[in-house]
């Protein structure tokens, strides 16, 4: 179940930055990503605070807390998905990977 978390959290990872990445003007690529590895690591405290209250609380339904968690997972990579299209839809944005070089 653990290995199943962490791949789901890779993905999503991946997705965020990608996303991130692609929506941030060049001149303030480094900013933003400092930015938000600044507050991922500073957020990541207090989730583990959380989970350790809740698990505590609800220890006997362990399960429960699994399926929860991989909901919100799924939910989040559904709606960055989804944000991630709308964005290229809208922007008809190449990134420069795929842009033909001179």
């Amino acid at each position: 179940m653990g290995f199943f978390f962490s791949v789901l959290i890779a993905i999503i990872n991946i997705m965020c930055i990608t996303f991130t990445q692609l929506n941030t003007p060049k001149e303030q690529l480094g900013k933003t990503m400092a930015l938000v590895t600044a507050l991922s690591s500073a957020l990541m405290p207090i989730g583990q605070v959380l989970f350790g209250s809740i698990f505590q609380a609800l220890g006997h339904w362990i399960i429960l807390i699994f399926f929860f968690s991989a909901g919100i997972t799924a939910a989040i990579a559904i709606l960055i998905r989804y944000l991630m299209k709308r964005t290229y839809n809208e922007t008809k944005y190449t990134p420069l990977v795929f842009q033909q070089q001179e």
